[in-house]
């Protein structure tokens, strides 16, 4: 199974809604640093404000800019 870190929650008028994350997506890069777990995309979000994203969403992998 491949890594990442799954959405499990995304709240109407949240961030994570205006920046179109949904339910279900999996994070597996940042930056071109692979996602295998929470304390990665942690550290990932932590050290820059912008982020470039691999999001894995059913069986499409989309890029996904958020600044």
């Amino acid at each position: 199974m491949a890594k990442g870190v799954v959405v499990t929650a995304v709240s109407g008028n949240s961030q994570a809604a205006r920046f179109g994350f949904k339910e279900g997506d999996v994070i597996r890069q940042i930056n071109g640093d692979r996602i295998a777990n929470v304390a990665q995309l942690k550290r990932a979000l932590t050290d820059n404000d912008e982020w470039n994203m691999a999001i894995q969403r059913g069986d499409q992998t989309m890029q996904l800019s958020v600044r």
